[in-house]
């Protein structure tokens, strides 16, 4: 398993209670279903997959030391073929980089006549700007470049660039192709153990006048015993073939009932006071025996889905991960993520706002200067607010429909007066208040949105959403997270997170599409919100994404947006 950057999301068994609790409706539709029949007809789809390709020579590099010259067109195709390639400032590997382009993206390029030792092959640059090498990733030709099975591009006009589900069980394989059918995982298997009466034929059988045996075969009665080991113990006298391993076979039509092999980490430290587990190294038992399988995911990681097919040599679904690997379909539930969004300041729309909070949440009458709850309201509902009322101890705010929500159950939102300090008139900044779960987007000392977030959790260091002054430095489509937290058991892992937007080396905002506790900690650090207000966010703050790329540094000439983080997280 690859230890990404980040180390803040949620913990995998929650995620899933959560996503239960909160519904996930049905599952976004998948590609249409692609059959593949035969091992030489999974060959030829590869080649399908990338039919309006050509498979043009790379340009010719130009000679290293030259000036670079003014680029005054760009007409020549660029293709990335690693699954990152940066963009450099200059045409310079020591200049800053200014992001990436995934594996698979195209762009139009311009050819500035220029190598170094370092690109060998010639610098090209982008019609978006920043430099790309070729030979480092960077394929360029008149007519775009072939590779092989490409990721999709990221939907970027959708709430999740792309399709995800969680793996319902543990040690599900990740294949590296489509498997034959001898190729398909099966845990290994023992006897169980026990004392296991029973009827053994005989080798020799009295043959028939006609040359043949008589039917059934004598069969000789024996107690068989498995030790907790799962190994026959045969009784005196008792001789049976023997497989490779040397180990006795049990003749045709004679059962003794078997289970699963544990599976045993043999680096995993011995914990006092519990029994040894007797079992073997999946992982290394697959390298031996499995060598198609690429790695095993387990209950609660997260893939993203390219595209989904039938083999119909075995008659198995399979979905292709966005890392083109192959998971069996029956153990990835895909997901639908949630459409919650938070509060957007227009100019019909200004603050005060509220969004509801408590799950037990109600509406209200004013009646006699008294207010009488009147009916429930659902959690995350989002009201503008055109008045507010002490009674009993209680704020209550008055929203359309001349109704009212009560205080202690809403996150509510005022016009911020003073701006913090070090921010300018124009400048964009975020506020997160730790202690309220909540979110506010400022221009200057005008609101743009306000939201629920889920930050870290206050368990420990390791979970906890810091204080403090910070700003975007880099923003991801989507980026890999996975990890463990504590004593290593709680380990996770989610491909392609999207709208990710890192302020302080682990800790980024991001889309949570696993759960909508907004407004309750959740993560290991990092602010959670939902996919709506995570793109919309993206979108608005600093620094800007140019099209086509994936990922984008701030830089001084693309700032990243200022961040405050102030409060404590609530336990």
């Amino acid at each position: 398993m690859i230890v990404n950057r980040s180390t803040c999301l949620p913990f995998v068994w929650a995620a899933i209670l959560a996503l239960t609790a909160a519904g996930c409706g049905q599952c976004p539709p998948c590609e249409d279903d692609a059959a593949i029949k035969s091992t030489s007809a999974k060959k030829e789809h590869a080649k399908d997959t990338e039919a309006d390709d050509t498979a043009e020579k790379e340009m010719t590099a130009t000679p290293i030391g030259s000036a670079p010259k003014e680029v005054k067109s760009f007409d020549l195709h660029g293709r990335a073929g690693f699954d990152r390639v940066s963009i450099w400032s200059k045409p310079d590997m020591e200049s800053p980089r200014l992001g990436y382009l995934r594996m698979g993206q195209r762009m139009m390029v311009g050819n500035p006549e220029y190598s170094t030792e370092s690109c060998p092959k010639g610098w090209f640059l982008l019609e978006t700007g920043g430099y790309v090498c070729q030979g480092r990733g960077m394929l360029v030709g008149e007519k775009p470049r072939f590779i092989r099975n490409p990721p999709p591009p990221p939907r970027v006009d959708q709430l999740d660039p792309y399709p995800h589900g969680f793996i319902r069980a543990d040690f599900t394989p990740a294949y590296k192709r489509l498997p034959a059918k001898e190729e398909i995982w099966q845990p290994p298997t023992r006897f169980v153990p026990g004392e296991y009466r029973v009827a053994i034929p005989l080798e020799d059988a009295d043959e028939t006048a006609d040359g043949g045996t008589d039917a059934p075969a004598a069969t000789r009665t024996v107690t068989i015993t498995v030790d907790e080991r799962g190994k026959l113990v045969l009784p005196d006298g008792l001789i049976l073939k023997k497989d490779a391993d040397g180990e006795p076979v049990l003749p045709p039509g004679v059962d003794i009932p078997k289970e699963d092999i544990p599976h045993v980490d043999p680096d995993a430290p011995k914990v006092e006071g519990e029994e040894d587990v007797v079992g073997i190294d999946y992982y290394k038992y697959a390298r031996r025996n499995y060598r198609g399988i690429s790695e095993f995911l387990l209950r609660g990681f997260w893939v993203s889905v390219a595209k989904r097919f039938r083999d119909e040599a075995t008659r198995e679904y399979y979905y292709q991960t966005i890392r083109g690997e192959y998971v069996p379909g029956n153990a990835v539930h895909l997901v639908k993520p949630p459409e919650f969004h938070g509060y957007r300041v227009l100019g019909d729309t200004p603050l005060p706002a509220a969004i509801v909070k408590d799950k037990y949440a109600a509406f209200y009458e004013k009646r006699n200067n008294r207010f009488r709850g009147v009916g429930p309201v659902d959690r995350l509902n989002v009201y503008r607010v055109y008045a507010e009322e002490q009674s009993g101890g209680q704020t209550y705010y008055q929203i359309e429909g001349d109704r009212w929500l009560k205080g202690s159950q809403v996150a509510f939102f005022r016009l911020r007066e003073e701006l913090p300090e070090g921010v300018g008139e124009n400048d964009k900044w975020i506020w997160v208040d730790l202690s309220k779960q909540t979110l506010e987007a400022y221009q200057g000392a005008m609101p743009i949105f306000v939201t629920l977030v889920s930050t870290g959790l206050p368990e420990s260091e390791e979970t906890v959403t810091p204080n403090g002054e910070f700003a975007i430095d880099f923003k991801h489509v989507t980026d890999n997270m996975a990890g463990s937290v504590g004593d290593g058991e709680d380990v996770y892992s989610v491909a392609d997170v999207p709208w990710v937007q890192y302020i302080h080396r682990n800790i980024a905002f991001h889309a949570s599409f696993w759960h909508s506790k907004y407004g309750t900690p959740k993560s290991h650090g990092c602010i959670n919100l939902s996919p709506a207000d995570a793109r919309y966010l993206f979108d608005w703050s600093g620094p800007t994404l140019p099209d086509g790329w994936h990922g984008v540094a701030a830089t001084e000439d693309n700032p990243g947006t200022k961040v405050f983080i102030f409060g404590k997280t609530p336990k």
